[in-house]
């Protein structure tokens, strides 16, 4: 049988009996495969042994003799004689235990994320529910086919009941509701559950850290401009104005969090400025040495930056940029070319008041209902990439924020228009352009961004002859006309779907 079709099998198989041997070997299939749970989430399914023992074994067995086939080369860690390495968990007796808190809650599944209660990208160790019930202690994993909710689905066709559970204090309300969809479709039952089935058998007793409980320090007025008794008191009243205390959708929190007032403003543009010039030295560097035949490695690179970069108070920084030390192809400079031009339309874009975003840039919400109003100083991420597994990826990130509309080509009598600004000021990567495929609004917009990065990040290189060089290299003025063949973002369109995070800056 094909690891493919294996895939299926275990998949309806994977019912947790108190055969401790059928998680080992899932997890070194997942492993294999590069199948990590989407967004950091492992499945615990517990079912009748009894029920489903004919298919464990056969299933077992065809997983045995398709691991013991597999070469050395695709699974070098499991080679006779090799030494398991320290880091190896065994989450066996840990499972075994979570799962005897199914049937109380009257569950035959449950979903473990990777975050905690505030959606932290980066949790502390206290939250690390996932990593102490699967030994998986990366921030984040990618699955592709099934999804969470088809894996789940495929198992609970096999069960008279069908309850999937999950902790709604962890779960993100809006990521609750696309997967309760999904489960209603498959006539799953997904079921709420009070409390954390992984904190009642984890305690400091059997080795859990404690909570957090550093200092939290208010930042001065200079930073951040209005007291944060001043704020907890307008969120108080933007809530009076929706007439409700617990919020489904976009909360005032979030909202008032990313819209910046002026002194936040002024300090997010400050901080995107130190980064630049942190990063342009950088890479300056980087590449100087790349070419002179250093090797670096990812991790190198990142602990390089980190030395130059400083402890921003004033503000957020969000930048990507794609470099290319060789001689790049001409596919390559095209997909880089076509990610710029999507970069600059959003960039660029003009609406009118009222209009919503950021998920998409609409006259009305989406779906979930968790898009608002594009106000003045609302900060986003323009941020489109391109990736091909195991050749090469791009992604274009700027931090923007909104403002008002300076320069409105057509006028409407009444209107308030509104844009966006760009505060990231570090130039693209001239080798990777093809000019010809840019539009004269775009080649327009993107002189006007290379003379902007010059004229403020230029004299505070000055000390730095490398990234001065490499600065003056990147900020050419284009020349070329083109008569443009491509449709562009203009004015008349309003529904433009895009990659942006919408900043829910802490600031």
């Amino acid at each position: 049988m094909s690891i493919s079709n294996l895939r299926l099998k275990r998949c309806l198989v994977f019912h947790g009996c108190c055969m401790f041997r059928e998680l080992a070997y899932l997890i070194i299939y997942l492993t294999i495969m590069g199948s990590v749970c989407h967004i950091g989430v492992v499945f615990v399914i517990a079912y009748s042994c009894i029920e489903i023992w004919h298919n464990y074994v056969e299933s077992t067995e065809i997983l045995d003799n398709v691991l013991q086939k597999m070469s050395p080369i695709d699974r070098p860690s499991c080679k006779p004689g090799v030494v398991p390495s320290s880091a190896r968990v065994f989450t066996t007796l840990r499972l075994q235990n979570l799962r005897r808190r199914f049937a109380k809650e009257d569950i035959e599944a449950y979903i473990i994320p990777s975050g905690d209660a505030h959606q932290s990208l980066f949790t502390s160790k206290y939250d690390a529910r996932l990593q102490f019930i699967s030994g998986f202690s990366g921030s984040a994993g990618k699955v592709g086919v099934p999804t969470v909710e088809e894996y789940v689905i495929a198992i609970m066709k096999l069960l008279s009941r069908k309850q999937v559970g999950a902790s709604s204090f962890i779960t993100g309300n809006n990521k609750w509701k696309k997967m309760n969809e999904k489960f209603e479709k498959g006539n799953v039952t997904f079921k709420a559950v009070i409390n954390e089935l992984v904190d009642t058998i984890w305690s400091t007793e059997n080795g859990r850290p404690k909570q957090p409980s550093s200092t939290i320090n208010a930042l001065p007025m200079k930073f951040a401009g209005k007291s944060w008794e001043d704020k907890i008191m307008d969120m108080h009243v933007a809530m009076e104005k929706k007439k409700a205390k617990k919020y489904k959708a976009l909360t005032p929190v979030a909202v008032q969090k990313s819209q910046k007032n002026k002194v936040e403003t002024q300090g997010m543009i400050n901080s995107n400025i130190r980064d630049a010039v942190a990063l342009i030295k950088f890479a300056a560097k980087l590449e100087e040495e790349i070419k002179n035949g250093k090797k670096w490695t990812e991790m190198e690179a990142a602990d390089e930056l980190t030395r130059y970069r400083y402890k921003q108070m004033d503000g957020t920084t969000d930048v990507t940029r794609t470099f290319h030390f060789g001689i790049p192809t001409q596919y390559e400079k095209e997909c880089y070319t076509r990610v710029l031009m999507g970069h600059i339309d959003l960039a660029r874009l003009q609406w009118p008041s009222g209009v919503y975003g950021p998920g998409a840039i609409a006259y009305r919400r989406n779906e979930y209902d968790l898009d608002s109003p594009l106000k003045e100083n609302h900060f986003y991420s323009d941020e489109p990439g391109y990736y091909e597994a195991g050749k090469f990826g791009i992604r274009l990130e700027n931090i923007m924020y909104v403002k008002n509309a300076t320069d409105i080509e057509y006028y409407f009598p009444g209107a308030k228009f509104l844009e966006f600004e760009t505060i990231t000021l570090v130039p693209y990567e001239p080798k990777l352009i093809i000019y010809e495929l840019l539009t004269d609004l775009q080649i327009g917009w993107l002189n006007n961004y290379l003379k902007k990065t010059w004229t403020t990040i230029s004299p505070l290189v000055k000390d730095d002859n490398r990234a001065y060089k490499w600065l003056n290299e990147r900020i050419k003025t284009i020349t070329i006309t083109n008569t443009g063949t491509f449709l562009v973002a203009d004015i008349s369109v309003f529904i433009v779907t895009f990659h942006a995070i919408y900043y829910l800056l802490d600031s």
